[in-house]
């Protein structure tokens, strides 16, 4: 589990930086993702952000607060939104739960060969 959450917080260093100017992370709030419902993008992604600040300054409850309030938002999980989910249960000691988001919404997705 340790090299797990290891990989996650290398990985959100780079990526925590890049969020802001992402086309990728904007689709993945405004596209075939989100649910038809009233609420802006744009909140979603501060939300998605604040989540993942929270995550880094190991303030987990504040983190799955934030988090729970931007995946309710969606009819399909982003990979992006999985990933924090999957962080926060692992750093929270949740190793079963993290494991079954990982299998539901990420066994689509081609490993990074990093992992391999």
């Amino acid at each position: 589990m340790s090299a797990a959450v290891k990989h996650l917080e290398q990985a959100w260093g780079s990526e925590a930086k890049d969020t802001a100017n992402d086309a990728k992370l904007t689709e993945y709030f405004d596209g075939e993702y989100l649910g038809k419902n009233n609420i802006d993008p744009h909140q979603l992604i501060l939300k998605y952000n604040l989540s993942v600040v929270y995550a880094l300054r190991q303030d987990f409850e504040k983190a799955q607060v934030s988090l729970d309030q931007v995946w309710n938002s969606f009819k399909k999980i982003p990979p992006r939104v999985a990933m924090v989910a999957i962080y926060l249960h692992l750093r929270q000691g949740n190793a079963k739960r993290a494991q079954d988001l990982a299998l539901k919404h990420l066994s689509l997705l081609d490993p990074p060969s990093t992992l391999v």
